[in-house]
Protein backbone atom coordinates (compact mmCIF):
# COMPACT_ATOMS: atom_id res chain seq x y z
CA UNK A 1 0.00 0.00 0.00
CA UNK A 2 1.39 3.35 -1.03
CA UNK A 3 2.00 6.01 1.57
CA UNK A 4 2.56 9.55 0.40
CA UNK A 5 5.18 11.29 2.47
CA UNK A 6 7.22 14.42 2.52
CA UNK A 7 10.77 13.83 1.40
CA UNK A 8 12.05 14.83 4.81
CA UNK A 9 10.28 11.81 6.27
CA UNK A 10 11.97 9.18 4.18
CA UNK A 11 15.76 9.52 4.27
CA UNK A 12 16.89 6.03 3.28
CA UNK A 13 20.64 6.46 3.25
CA UNK A 14 23.26 8.97 4.28
CA UNK A 15 26.22 7.42 2.50
CA UNK A 16 26.74 6.22 -1.09
CA UNK A 17 28.63 3.16 -2.21
CA UNK A 18 30.48 3.63 -5.54
CA UNK A 19 29.34 1.74 -8.62
CA UNK A 20 26.13 0.98 -10.44
CA UNK A 21 23.61 -1.65 -9.40
CA UNK A 22 22.11 -3.99 -12.00
CA UNK A 23 19.46 -5.42 -9.71
CA UNK A 24 18.35 -4.49 -6.24
CA UNK A 25 19.89 -7.45 -4.46
CA UNK A 26 21.58 -4.94 -2.16
CA UNK A 27 18.19 -4.20 -0.56
CA UNK A 28 18.49 -7.06 1.89
CA UNK A 29 17.12 -7.52 5.38
CA UNK A 30 20.59 -6.65 6.67
CA UNK A 31 20.33 -3.23 5.04
CA UNK A 32 16.82 -2.69 6.39
CA UNK A 33 16.98 -4.18 9.89
CA UNK A 34 18.69 -2.87 13.00
CA UNK A 35 18.24 -3.54 16.70
CA UNK A 36 18.79 -0.15 18.31
CA UNK A 37 17.86 3.24 16.87
CA UNK A 38 20.86 5.52 17.22
CA UNK A 39 22.42 8.50 15.49
CA UNK A 40 25.53 7.39 13.62
CA UNK A 41 27.35 10.71 13.48
CA UNK A 42 30.24 9.10 11.61
CA UNK A 43 28.04 8.91 8.51
CA UNK A 44 27.64 12.66 8.52
CA UNK A 45 30.63 14.05 10.36
CA UNK A 46 30.39 15.58 13.83
CA UNK A 47 30.91 19.15 12.60
CA UNK A 48 28.43 18.77 9.74
CA UNK A 49 25.86 17.29 12.12
CA UNK A 50 26.33 20.15 14.58
CA UNK A 51 25.87 22.73 11.82
CA UNK A 52 22.77 20.98 10.46
CA UNK A 53 21.30 20.72 13.95
CA UNK A 54 21.86 24.44 14.47
CA UNK A 55 20.00 25.24 11.25
CA UNK A 56 17.25 22.78 12.11
CA UNK A 57 16.76 24.23 15.58
CA UNK A 58 16.05 27.63 13.98
CA UNK A 59 13.10 26.15 12.04
CA UNK A 60 9.71 26.90 13.64
CA UNK A 61 8.32 23.92 15.56
CA UNK A 62 11.45 21.93 14.80
CA UNK A 63 10.86 19.33 17.51
CA UNK A 64 7.95 17.20 18.59
CA UNK A 65 5.71 14.47 17.18
CA UNK A 66 2.56 15.08 19.24
CA UNK A 67 0.65 18.36 19.54
CA UNK A 68 -2.57 19.36 21.30
CA UNK A 69 -4.84 21.49 19.10
CA UNK A 70 -7.56 23.63 20.72
CA UNK A 71 -10.22 25.55 18.78
CA UNK A 72 -11.48 28.99 19.80
CA UNK A 73 -14.46 27.27 21.45
CA UNK A 74 -12.24 25.01 23.54
CA UNK A 75 -12.69 21.84 21.44
CA UNK A 76 -9.56 19.70 21.73
CA UNK A 77 -7.93 17.56 19.03
CA UNK A 78 -4.46 16.13 18.49
CA UNK A 79 -1.88 16.17 15.71
CA UNK A 80 0.65 13.35 15.47
CA UNK A 81 3.61 13.03 13.09
CA UNK A 82 4.22 9.52 11.80
CA UNK A 83 7.08 7.69 10.11
CA UNK A 84 5.96 5.39 7.31
CA UNK A 85 7.80 2.35 8.68
CA UNK A 86 6.96 -1.05 10.17
CA UNK A 87 10.11 -1.26 12.31
CA UNK A 88 9.33 -2.43 15.84
CA UNK A 89 10.79 0.73 17.40
CA UNK A 90 8.35 2.81 15.35
CA UNK A 91 5.29 0.63 15.92
CA UNK A 92 5.90 0.62 19.70
CA UNK A 93 3.66 3.64 20.24
CA UNK A 94 3.72 5.41 23.61
CA UNK A 95 0.72 4.59 25.79
CA UNK A 96 -0.44 8.21 25.66
CA UNK A 97 -0.66 8.10 21.87
CA UNK A 98 -2.56 4.80 21.88
CA UNK A 99 -5.00 6.21 24.43
CA UNK A 100 -5.59 9.31 22.28
CA UNK A 101 -6.30 7.18 19.20
CA UNK A 102 -8.71 4.93 21.08
CA UNK A 103 -10.44 7.91 22.67
CA UNK A 104 -10.80 9.94 19.48
CA UNK A 105 -14.13 10.86 17.92
CA UNK A 106 -12.60 10.53 14.44
CA UNK A 107 -9.14 9.57 13.14
CA UNK A 108 -7.71 11.24 10.02
CA UNK A 109 -4.70 9.72 8.27
CA UNK A 110 -3.32 11.30 5.11
CA UNK A 111 -5.24 8.84 2.94
CA UNK A 112 -7.93 6.23 3.56
CA UNK A 113 -7.08 3.40 1.17
CA UNK A 114 -10.05 1.22 2.07
CA UNK A 115 -12.57 0.65 -0.73
CA UNK A 116 -16.14 1.74 0.07
CA UNK A 117 -17.70 -0.31 -2.76
CA UNK A 118 -16.87 -3.18 -5.11
CA UNK A 119 -16.66 -0.62 -7.91
CA UNK A 120 -13.78 1.06 -6.10
CA UNK A 121 -11.99 -2.28 -5.78
CA UNK A 122 -12.33 -2.88 -9.52
CA UNK A 123 -11.21 0.68 -10.30
CA UNK A 124 -7.84 -0.04 -8.70
CA UNK A 125 -7.11 -2.44 -11.55
CA UNK A 126 -8.05 0.11 -14.19
CA UNK A 127 -5.37 2.76 -13.94
CA UNK A 128 -5.80 4.67 -17.19
CA UNK A 129 -3.58 7.46 -15.90
CA UNK A 130 -0.43 5.39 -15.59
CA UNK A 131 0.37 4.58 -19.24
CA UNK A 132 1.99 6.87 -21.77
CA UNK A 133 0.23 7.28 -25.13
CA UNK A 134 1.24 4.53 -27.56
CA UNK A 135 2.42 7.16 -30.04
CA UNK A 136 4.93 8.56 -27.55
CA UNK A 137 8.54 8.08 -28.65
CA UNK A 138 10.04 9.20 -25.38
CA UNK A 139 11.77 6.72 -23.10
CA UNK A 140 12.91 6.98 -19.52
CA UNK A 141 16.44 7.53 -20.82
CA UNK A 142 15.24 10.96 -21.97
CA UNK A 143 14.59 11.99 -18.37
CA UNK A 144 17.26 14.42 -17.20
CA UNK A 145 18.77 12.37 -14.38
CA UNK A 146 22.18 10.76 -13.87
CA UNK A 147 22.49 7.34 -15.47
CA UNK A 148 23.08 5.61 -12.14
CA UNK A 149 19.81 7.00 -10.77
CA UNK A 150 17.83 5.96 -13.85
CA UNK A 151 19.36 2.50 -13.65
CA UNK A 152 18.50 2.17 -9.97
CA UNK A 153 14.92 3.19 -10.78
CA UNK A 154 14.71 0.58 -13.54
CA UNK A 155 16.04 -2.01 -11.11
CA UNK A 156 13.35 -1.04 -8.62
CA UNK A 157 10.63 -1.63 -11.20
CA UNK A 158 12.24 -4.94 -12.08
CA UNK A 159 12.27 -5.98 -8.44
CA UNK A 160 8.57 -5.14 -8.15
CA UNK A 161 7.74 -7.32 -11.17
CA UNK A 162 6.89 -4.47 -13.53
CA UNK A 163 9.95 -5.12 -15.70
CA UNK A 164 13.08 -3.05 -16.27
CA UNK A 165 11.46 -1.24 -19.20
CA UNK A 166 8.33 -0.21 -17.29
CA UNK A 167 9.50 3.41 -16.80
CA UNK A 168 9.58 3.73 -20.61
CA UNK A 169 5.85 2.97 -20.80
CA UNK A 170 4.57 4.81 -17.75
CA UNK A 171 3.78 8.47 -17.29
CA UNK A 172 6.30 10.37 -15.18
CA UNK A 173 3.60 10.77 -12.55
CA UNK A 174 3.08 7.01 -12.42
CA UNK A 175 6.83 6.44 -12.04
CA UNK A 176 6.81 8.94 -9.18
CA UNK A 177 3.91 7.19 -7.47
CA UNK A 178 5.56 3.77 -7.61
CA UNK A 179 8.81 5.17 -6.22
CA UNK A 180 7.04 6.46 -3.13
CA UNK A 181 6.98 2.91 -1.79
CA UNK A 182 9.88 2.02 0.50
CA UNK A 183 11.91 -1.01 -0.68
CA UNK A 184 12.51 -2.13 2.90
CA UNK A 185 8.76 -2.44 3.40
CA UNK A 186 8.71 -5.11 0.66
CA UNK A 187 9.81 -7.68 3.24
CA UNK A 188 6.82 -7.12 5.53
CA UNK A 189 4.15 -5.86 3.12
CA UNK A 190 0.79 -7.43 3.87
CA UNK A 191 2.07 -8.79 7.18
CA UNK A 192 3.18 -5.88 9.36
CA UNK A 193 1.51 -2.47 9.17
CA UNK A 194 3.39 0.74 8.69
CA UNK A 195 2.79 3.16 11.56
CA UNK A 196 0.01 5.00 9.72
CA UNK A 197 -1.79 1.71 9.11
CA UNK A 198 -1.31 0.66 12.74
CA UNK A 199 -3.12 3.83 13.83
CA UNK A 200 -5.82 3.07 11.24
CA UNK A 201 -6.10 -0.46 12.65
CA UNK A 202 -6.42 0.78 16.24
CA UNK A 203 -9.25 3.08 15.14
CA UNK A 204 -10.92 0.24 13.24
CA UNK A 205 -10.82 -2.07 16.26
CA UNK A 206 -12.29 0.67 18.46
CA UNK A 207 -15.04 1.34 15.84
CA UNK A 208 -13.84 4.92 15.43
CA UNK A 209 -14.67 6.56 12.08
CA UNK A 210 -11.71 7.20 9.79
CA UNK A 211 -11.69 10.19 7.46
CA UNK A 212 -8.79 10.46 5.02
CA UNK A 213 -7.45 13.95 4.34
CA UNK A 214 -6.75 13.28 0.66
CA UNK A 215 -8.32 11.20 -2.12
CA UNK A 216 -6.27 8.05 -2.90
CA UNK A 217 -5.78 9.17 -6.52
CA UNK A 218 -4.89 12.78 -5.71
CA UNK A 219 -1.12 12.37 -6.04
CA UNK A 220 -1.22 10.60 -9.41
CA UNK A 221 -3.80 13.02 -10.80
CA UNK A 222 -1.70 16.01 -9.77
CA UNK A 223 1.60 14.59 -11.01
CA UNK A 224 0.13 13.86 -14.46
CA UNK A 225 -0.84 17.49 -15.02
CA UNK A 226 1.29 19.25 -17.62
CA UNK A 227 1.97 22.09 -15.19
CA UNK A 228 3.30 19.60 -12.62
CA UNK A 229 5.95 17.87 -14.73
CA UNK A 230 8.80 19.69 -12.96
CA UNK A 231 7.37 18.52 -9.65
CA UNK A 232 6.98 14.95 -10.92
CA UNK A 233 10.62 15.00 -12.08
CA UNK A 234 11.73 16.28 -8.68
CA UNK A 235 9.82 13.48 -6.92
CA UNK A 236 11.35 10.87 -9.26
CA UNK A 237 14.81 12.38 -8.70
CA UNK A 238 14.39 12.44 -4.93
CA UNK A 239 13.02 8.96 -4.43
CA UNK A 240 15.29 7.61 -7.17
CA UNK A 241 18.28 8.92 -5.22
CA UNK A 242 17.10 6.92 -2.20
CA UNK A 243 17.54 3.75 -4.29
CA UNK A 244 21.29 4.15 -4.69
CA UNK A 245 23.30 1.46 -2.88
CA UNK A 246 24.05 1.54 0.82
CA UNK A 247 26.29 -0.67 2.91
CA UNK A 248 24.20 -1.35 5.99
CA UNK A 249 21.30 -0.15 8.14
CA UNK A 250 23.10 2.71 9.91
CA UNK A 251 21.25 5.31 7.85
CA UNK A 252 17.90 3.82 8.82
CA UNK A 253 18.93 3.52 12.45
CA UNK A 254 19.86 7.22 12.35
CA UNK A 255 16.56 8.24 10.78
CA UNK A 256 14.57 6.25 13.31
CA UNK A 257 16.54 7.69 16.23
CA UNK A 258 15.98 11.25 15.03
CA UNK A 259 12.27 10.57 14.64
CA UNK A 260 11.97 9.10 18.14
CA UNK A 261 13.96 12.04 19.51
CA UNK A 262 11.45 14.36 17.84
CA UNK A 263 14.13 16.09 15.74
CA UNK A 264 11.89 16.44 12.72
CA UNK A 265 13.48 19.53 11.14
CA UNK A 266 16.91 17.88 11.33
CA UNK A 267 15.56 14.98 9.28
CA UNK A 268 14.78 17.49 6.52
CA UNK A 269 18.22 19.06 6.77
CA UNK A 270 19.87 15.66 6.31
CA UNK A 271 17.60 14.92 3.37
CA UNK A 272 18.57 18.15 1.63
CA UNK A 273 22.28 17.46 2.22
CA UNK A 274 21.94 13.98 0.75
CA UNK A 275 20.25 15.22 -2.42
CA UNK A 276 22.94 17.88 -2.81
CA UNK A 277 25.55 15.15 -2.53
CA UNK A 278 23.87 13.15 -5.30
CA UNK A 279 22.93 15.97 -7.70
CA UNK A 280 25.21 18.83 -6.77
CA UNK A 281 24.50 21.75 -4.47
CA UNK A 282 22.16 23.80 -6.65
CA UNK A 283 20.16 21.04 -8.32
CA UNK A 284 19.88 18.96 -5.17
CA UNK A 285 18.55 21.93 -3.21
CA UNK A 286 16.14 22.73 -6.05
CA UNK A 287 14.77 19.17 -6.10
CA UNK A 288 14.32 19.25 -2.33
CA UNK A 289 12.49 22.59 -2.46
CA UNK A 290 10.25 21.51 -5.35
CA UNK A 291 9.21 18.28 -3.64
CA UNK A 292 8.54 19.96 -0.31
CA UNK A 293 6.54 22.73 -2.00
CA UNK A 294 4.01 20.14 -3.17
CA UNK A 295 4.26 17.06 -0.93
CA UNK A 296 4.34 19.15 2.23
CA UNK A 297 3.34 22.80 1.70
CA UNK A 298 0.49 22.44 -0.81
CA UNK A 299 -0.85 19.27 0.76
CA UNK A 300 -0.70 20.76 4.27
CA UNK A 301 -3.06 23.52 3.19
CA UNK A 302 -5.39 20.95 1.66
CA UNK A 303 -5.16 18.77 4.78
CA UNK A 304 -6.11 21.70 6.99
CA UNK A 305 -9.18 22.51 4.91
CA UNK A 306 -10.22 18.85 4.94
CA UNK A 307 -9.82 18.65 8.73
CA UNK A 308 -11.24 22.03 9.71
CA UNK A 309 -14.79 20.88 10.53
CA UNK A 310 -13.50 18.05 12.72
CA UNK A 311 -10.96 20.35 14.38
CA UNK A 312 -13.74 22.78 15.23
CA UNK A 313 -15.88 19.96 16.62
CA UNK A 314 -12.98 18.46 18.59
CA UNK A 315 -12.00 14.86 19.20
CA UNK A 316 -9.93 14.56 16.02
CA UNK A 317 -6.71 12.55 15.96
CA UNK A 318 -4.81 13.67 12.84
CA UNK A 319 -1.92 11.36 11.85
CA UNK A 320 0.29 12.66 9.04
CA UNK A 321 3.93 12.22 8.05
CA UNK A 322 6.36 13.82 10.50
CA UNK A 323 7.80 15.99 7.74
CA UNK A 324 4.48 17.83 7.57
CA UNK A 325 4.79 19.31 11.08
CA UNK A 326 7.78 21.73 11.28
CA UNK A 327 8.48 24.90 9.31
CA UNK A 328 6.70 28.10 8.32
CA UNK A 329 4.37 26.10 6.06
CA UNK A 330 4.25 23.16 8.48
CA UNK A 331 0.97 21.98 9.93
CA UNK A 332 1.69 23.40 13.38
CA UNK A 333 2.26 26.89 11.93
CA UNK A 334 -0.78 26.66 9.65
CA UNK A 335 -3.01 25.63 12.53
CA UNK A 336 -1.88 28.60 14.58
CA UNK A 337 -2.40 30.95 11.64
CA UNK A 338 -5.92 29.56 11.33
CA UNK A 339 -6.69 30.55 14.92
CA UNK A 340 -6.08 27.29 16.78
CA UNK A 341 -3.98 27.06 19.94
CA UNK A 342 -1.29 24.43 19.40
CA UNK A 343 0.92 23.12 22.20
CA UNK A 344 3.54 20.40 22.06
CA UNK A 345 3.07 17.27 24.18
CA UNK A 346 6.58 15.80 24.61
CA UNK A 347 6.81 12.02 24.32
CA UNK A 348 9.30 9.59 25.89
CA UNK A 349 12.74 9.66 24.21
CA UNK A 350 12.11 13.13 22.75
CA UNK A 351 14.57 15.97 23.30
CA UNK A 352 13.97 19.69 23.55
CA UNK A 353 15.70 22.21 21.27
Amino acid sequence: MRQVVGAAALVLTLMLVPGLVRAQHWITRDVCDFDTPMVHADLIGAQNLAEMRMRADAVPNSHGRLWRVTSDTGAVSHLFGTLHSSHAAILDLPDDVIALVRGARVVSPEIDFTAPTRRHVEARRSRSQIWRPLRSRETFDDVDLPAEVREAIRARFGALGWGLDAPDRLTLGAVAEVLLSDPCEDFTAGVLPQLDNLIFTLAHIARIPVSGLEHPNAFLTEMNKHARQDTALAVVATYGAYLLPQEDARGRATLTALYLRGELALMSELDRAYLQDVYGSNRGAAFHAEVDAYLIDDRNRAFLEAARADLDAGGLFMAIGAGHLPGDAGMVSLLREAGYTVARRPLPQEVRP
